[in-house]
């Protein structure tokens, strides 16, 4: 059943299927959707996923409702495609973001099928509503506030950033290589967050002055100066391991 009330109070409450309960799948066994199996959610269904499923290959919520629960810890969807057509996918509000770790995955190679309009290896929506709000972070981008040298590993910053150990980080490349980009993880903040060190040193010198008119000591680039950026996210949408073999 689906519904929607307003009780006393203004509490507003639905009636909802488990994914995990063999009455949503028609109470018989054999209906609980298996590795490679596709699922369509319709029009009047609600259902809160609070297990991880099985691989899928084709998910189509069409009118219904996919919620993830944010009362069970981390969950995982993995599908080759995912159709989101009139009705809503939901993984946190803006109001309540989603507390733990929520990964979508989408799999499939470059000799995957292609649907019309929309191809292979995809999450379309039309004419609904996609939700994924992850925690907040106050601060995901700063800048180098020193310049680092290879073989070190610990970073000053401009920003105070509210990072925590096991963060994983990018630092961008300051010269015409973009391949001296890195990626890291971080060991430790300190220093009221202005300072982190990394689990593992630098590869490449990164630039951390800016330019300074060598006559005037005035700095004129800004600019010049590292990125460093957070890539952890506790709600993330990405492709297999294949992805970045086949750039697919």
């Amino acid at each position: 059943p689906f519904g929607n009330a307003i009780v006393e109070g203004g509490l507003t409450w639905s009636y909802v299927d488990l994914w995990s309960a063999l009455t949503t799948w028609g109470g018989d066994q054999k209906n609980v959707p298996t590795v490679g199996d596709s699922v369509t959610i319709t029009q009047g269904q609600y259902i809160v996923m609070d297990v991880t499923p099985p691989s899928l290959f084709l998910l189509i919520v069409y009118g219904g409702v996919l919620e993830f629960s944010p009362d069970v810890g981390d969950l995982a969807l993995n599908a080759s495609y995912i159709f989101v057509f009139g009705g809503s996918l939901r993984v946190g509000t803006e109001q309540a973001p989603f507390p733990n770790k929520a990964v979508i995955t989408l799999e499939g190679d470059r000799n995957s099928l292609e649907l019309p309009v929309y191809g292979a290896k995809c999450l379309a929506v039309s004419d609904a509503i996609l939700d994924l709000h992850g925690l907040p972070s106050t601060t995901t981008w700063v800048r180098l506030a020193s310049s680092a040298s290879a073989g070190n590993s610990t970073l000053a910053l401009d920003t105070p950033v509210d990072w925590i150990a096991g963060d994983q980080v990018f630092i961008t490349s300051t010269s015409f290589d973009p391949l001296e980009t890195e990626e890291r993880v971080v060991a430790q903040v300190r220093d009221g967050g202005y300072t982190i060190t990394l689990t593992k040193p630098l590869a490449f010198d990164h630039w951390g002055e800016g330019y300074v008119d060598p006559r005037t000591g005035e700095m004129l680039v800004p600019e010049y100066r590292a990125e460093v950026g957070r890539l952890t996210r506790n709600v993330v949408v990405q492709g297999d391991d294949i992805s970045k073999r086949q750039q697919f």
